[in-house]
């Protein structure tokens, strides 16, 4: 199982799984138990796969041949001929290891090395290795023509090292991601074109690359210098990055690109001019720059972000307390700092600061007490940082007074949508761009500040609309009362189950609704039960908690519906359904229905048929009942 699913990590992990069973047997002197002869089995078994492996390789090399020799007689495929060559990827996937949907979670685990030779003279190892596949280029005849043919091979290596430096796949693997490979043996100068770095980027300037030039060809050249960069190239990227050209239809990914390679290099030398990147006006640039120092922020000169943090400009303060929550160590003095942010003048650093906390992994009682006081934030969604980072800290202990904050927000006046969305947009600005999902929102939060808080997105909570079952999409707000709700429900919070009742049927309702699924279900069931039978209750709230109980999957309820089947108060509503008058006994079939799985036909067709309404009142009313069982 490991060989077949793991790749070539399966087969290492085989290996020292027997070495240690060899070293276990030797000590002992033989096999001591049952277990251990398991093992030999199984191991014995697994190799017979390889045997097998191999000798279905054979007749796949002797296909390629017949196909090669097709071409150099110039003889036509056969259809047999081209499907087989469709699927050659997937077999050769197989000799590799590889199956299933191994695809669609590609792993980047192709080099390997192994010792080929050792030195007792030399002390010295000699290693063989593949590098990454390259680009394979070939030139043949195709009937009175010359035909391009573009693929792939592999790249050797052969090199030797002190004993003392040893290499394994993982750490061959690091030095092909910081492009530190030894140079591929001298006989394949003869074919192999190999260019640099700075004339890789010459080419990708827009005015070198030709008319025909296109993305995949752009894909390709960026590969190429992820690729080939090394320590040397550091200073040409930077230059690259930095003077990129705004206007260029693929700067974005350009400077994310290099960004990338510059990661994988030693870029500690350039530090202090990455630094002086963050201040940049071009958020392009200053998240480039942040993205290379976030790899490795243990190389960072902590003492001098600390220093220099109250000189920079509000965009790279927010930059420095991502740089600062990835210290691997922090000091007291970056934990001071972090909470210090929390009051910043500008709103923006202080959700950072927020953001930050929550990255750092801080649940010491200051660290808690400073996000909790957000909850008096100027800005709402400064507050809504502070809850959110209590939620992925896992504050339960904050629960109560997250809980004491959305009661009052039962008695006060919601924020107007467009001061929010005001309130939005200094959050999520750099230089007029929107917060990107990256180094700054790691949690991807600025889709739902951006787009929750938009004022077209408001429900109309005067508006008394029938449900639609078919196409009822929630909306999502981001605001202070939506995400304490949230907060509620993911902290398990269950004493709040009155009060997130309260909220189904206003604009919150799916959210309330989400929170309550998620709290202790028998006590959400037995305060939506209560309030959906309560017939001094507004016919329209009673509906709203029949079909929050579907959306909780309360299915332990149904028996305490049948009596609401019965009841044939009208729901009033803006505008009557489909034309006519709708009651609290068919939403009540309609959830006991959802509670059963019972929906056949779909619920419009039931809404709207008399007659087949009827018919499934009394199925509900026989399942009752037969003690629970379905009806024939």
């Amino acid at each position: 199982e490991l060989e077949a699913n793991g790749g070539q990590n399966g087969y290492w992990k085989i290996q020292m799984i027997m070495d240690e069973f060899a070293r276990r047997c030797a000590a002992a002197g033989a096999i001591t138990n049952a277990a251990d002869l398991e093992l030999l089995r199984s191991f014995y078994d697994c190799r017979q796969n390889m045997t097998r492996v191999l000798n279905n390789f054979a007749p796949v090399c002797d296909r390629l041949a017949a196909l090669a020799g097709k071409a150099i007689h110039h003889e036509a495929l056969t259809d047999e001929d081209a499907k087989w060559i469709e699927n050659y990827g997937v077999t050769l996937a197989g000799f590799h290891f590889y199956r299933g949907n191994s695809y669609e979670a590609p792993q980047d685990d192709f080099p390997i090395v192994t010792r080929v030779f050792s030195s007792p003279l030399s002390s010295s190892l000699l290693y063989a290795g593949l590098a990454r596949p390259q680009a394979l280029y070939i030139i043949i005849p195709d009937g009175k023509s010359w035909q391009l043919y573009r693929g792939a091979v592999m790249t050797y290596r052969e090199f030797v090292r002190p004993a003392g430096e040893l290499l394994d796949d993982e750490s061959w693997r690091k030095m092909a991601t910081q492009g530190q490979l030894p140079p591929p043996p001298p006989f394949t100068r003869s074919f192999y074109a190999d260019m640099g770095v700075a004339e890789l980027l010459e080419k990708l300037q827009p005015q070198n690359r030709g008319e025909h030039f296109d993305y995949e060809q752009w894909e390709d050249l960026m590969s190429a210098v992820d690729f080939r960069a090394t320590a040397k190239d550091v200073p040409v990227l930077l230059k690259a990055m930095i003077q990129a050209g705004k206007d260029d239809e693929h700067y974005g990914d350009y400077v994310a690109n290099l960004a990338q390679t510059i990661g994988h290099l030693p870029w500690e030398p350039y530090q202090q001019e990455l630094l002086e990147l963050l201040a940049s006006p071009d958020s392009g640039l200053a998240e480039a720059a942040t993205t290379i120092l976030a790899d490795r922020p243990a190389a960072l000169d902590v003492r001098h972000l600390i220093a220099d943090f109250s000189h920079q400009p509000p965009w790279a303060r927010r930059y420095y307390c991502v740089l600062l929550s990835r210290q691997p160590q922090p000091t007291g003095a970056v934990h001071e700092l972090l909470l210090r942010a929390l009051h910043d003048p500008v709103d923006g650093v202080r959700w950072q600061a927020a953001m930050a906390i929550k990255q750092a992994g801080w649940k010491d009682r200051e660290s808690v007490a400073a996000l909790l006081q957000t909850l008096d934030d100027t800005n709402q969604v400064v507050a809504c940082a502070g809850v959110h980072a209590l939620i992925k800290l896992g504050i339960t202990n904050a629960a109560p007074k997250l809980l004491v904050r959305l009661k009052t927000q039962l008695t006060a006046s919601n924020l107007p949508p467009e001061e929010l969305e005001r309130q939005a947009r200094v959050i999520t600005g750099h230089g007029g761009n929107q917060l990107a999902v990256g180094v700054l929102d790691v949690d991807g939060l600025g889709d739902s500040i951006g787009v929750g808080t938009a004022v077209g997105n408001r429900q109309p909570t005067g508006l008394r609309l029938p449900p639609q079952p078919e196409s009822n999409w929630p909306v999502e707000l981001y605001d202070l009362p939506s995400v304490l709700i949230k907060a509620l429900g993911d902290l398990n919070y269950t004493p709040a189950v009155d009060v997130l009742a309260h909220f189904i049927g206003t604009e919150y309702e799916d959210g309330a609704t989400q929170a309550l699924g998620k709290l202790d279900r028998a006590s959400a069931t037995a305060s939506l039960l209560a309030t959906a039978g309560n017939r001094q209750v507004d016919s329209f709230i009673r509906e709203k908690m029949l079909l929050t109980l579907v959306s909780i999957n309360a299915t332990n309820c149904v028996r305490d519906l049948i009596p609401l089947l019965d009841d044939t108060t009208p729901i009033v509503y803006s505008q009557a359904p489909f034309g006519k008058e709708w009651r609290v006994c068919d939403r009540a079939l309609l959830t006991i229905l959802g509670l059963l799985d019972w929906y056949q036909p779909a619920p419009i067709t039931i809404m709207t048929n008399q007659q087949r309404r009827e018919a499934l009142m009394q199925k509900v009313r026989d399942w009752a009942k037969d003690n629970g069982q379905m009806a024939n």
